[in-house]
């Protein structure tokens, strides 16, 4: 896709993350934040793409689990 193509949604629209489709996951205002995690996903999780399928500490015990 060209600058020329592209639409403002696409310029603001964040990137796609694991997260995304995980049955924990919601956000809070600006904040991302899910089950495991419910003050906020720590950037390991959320900026490096993990899909948090191991244990991370301080997750409270929920994993990843994929929207069905």
């Amino acid at each position: 896709m060209s600058l020329k193509e592209q639409t403002t949604e696409d310029i603001i629209a964040e990137p796609k993350t694991a997260c995304d489709d995980c049955i924990h996951f919601y956000t809070r205002s600006f904040d991302h934040a899910c089950n495991a995690f419910p003050e906020g996903i720590p950037n390991s999780i959320w900026f490096n793409g993990n899909p948090h399928t191991e244990a991370v500490a301080g997750d409270r015990g929920i994993r990843y689990e994929k929207i069905t």
